[in-house]
């Protein structure tokens, strides 16, 4: 028995360092290196108890008030497929800030006044950068090293360094600086292209592309005259939101976002995403099964550990519990993702060894358990 509780515990603890992921934890979300590259150089003040954690006046109380329910499980086109709002919101945001959330509000809230109240949003300093060489690049302190949107559109020396680094970009290995300039560049791109990138309009079957189009795109009228009325009604629902949100009016705020929703939702017809999977997903992203399912197998590990140094006997059944729980937990959670993302998480060897770590603790738990 004993040698046996060492193999899953060397499985476990081997599953711990894979389970930690952005694949496991954010199973529709961007890749592990798009991740990494977003929190090692621009995060934000997640809290509000420090001065750059929070937004303009009255704004933290019209989110709070958003009816966001009609807008979440809407289908957007986004890397090439076809996810619900809730999972692009997040995305988007993290792609911004670094983080999927800002000042503790809601991922869908935020990023949807990021988009309706672009002007203001741009002012408010949510970006932290930890580079000396960015800070000393856009002129600023360590000691406040936030900055804005708006401001580094305005920075006429970092402008002229990103563009550099884009022209040299091709086929040389950037330093850690030149990155982090490149990487800031790109979310300052982004945030100037909110509305390219929300593309919930299926392309008309005369189009010869399958890729869809921004719900508030009016250049993209040539593809066929017959959606101009569209995006002329998209553009007036726009609008109003756009004012319900300058005068802080949750109401009508809500009202406009609801008619927006309805009318894209009328336009996606069958070419949505299935109902159950986009609910599935947005579980998904709320719950974190596979997030808790790693907590469980580290407190399995650690309790295997204490029964093996033989602190207390009661650590064993503790370790079985959470081990055999943390394994049912990834099981449906990778189910679920399979289902998702209609592919088995084994595309590529990243994913393969998350697969490979979740079957040896499986297996271990099998001869553990027997």
């Amino acid at each position: 028995m004993r040698s046996a509780t060492a193999r899953i515990v060397v499985a476990v603890v081997v599953a711990l360092g894979c389970a930690a992921s952005p694949v496991l934890a954010r199973p529709a979300g961007p890749g592990p290196a798009a991740s990494a590259g977003a929190r090692s150089e621009v995060r934000t003040a997640a809290s509000e108890s420090t001065p750059h954690g929070r937004l303009p006046d009255g704004v933290a109380a019209l989110l709070a008030q958003l009816d966001t329910a009609s807008w979440r499980r809407l289908t957007v086109q986004h890397n090439g497929r076809r996810k619900p709002m809730d999972t692009f919101a997040r995305e988007q945001v993290r792609g911004l800030l670094g983080t999927e959330s800002y000042a503790r509000q809601d991922p869908l809230a935020l990023y949807l006044w990021m988009l309706f109240a672009r002007d203001q949003a741009a002012h408010v300093d949510m970006v932290r950068v930890r580079n000396l060489k960015l800070l000393e690049l856009l002129g600023l302190d360590r000691r406040s090293p936030y900055t804005s949107f708006a401001a580094i559109a305005d920075n006429e020396a970092f402008a002229r360094e990103r563009d550099r680094l884009h022209r040299m970009a091709a086929g040389m290995v950037l330093g850690p600086n030149q990155s982090a300039i490149v990487r800031l560049g790109n979310r300052a791109w982004l945030f100037e292209h909110l509305e390219d990138e929300l593309r919930m309009v299926p392309p008309p079957a005369d189009a010869g592309d399958d890729r869809w189009l921004p719900v508030f795109a009016t250049h993209g009228v040539q593809h066929a005259p017959a959606l101009a009325a569209l995006w002329s009604e998209t553009a007036t629902l726009r609008n109003r939101v756009a004012e319900a949100f300058e005068a802080r009016d949750a109401t009508a705020a809500n009202e406009a976002l609801r008619q927006l929703a309805q009318r894209v939702a009328a336009v996606q017809g069958a070419a949505a995403m299935p109902a159950s999977l986009a609910a599935a997903e947005v579980w998904m992203n709320r719950f974190h099964p596979l997030g808790w399912a790693w907590k469980l197998l580290a407190v399995a590990a650690l309790a295997f550990g204490a029964s093996l140094l033989g602190y207390r006997r009661g650590w064993y059944p503790v370790a079985v519990g959470a081990l055999v729980l943390g394994t049912l937990l990834a099981a449906g959670g990778l189910a679920v993702r399979t289902a998702i993302v209609r592919r088995a998480p084994v595309a590529n060897i990243y994913e393969a060894v998350v697969f490979a770590t979740f079957a040896s603790v499986v297996v271990g738990s099998i001869f553990e358990l027997r």
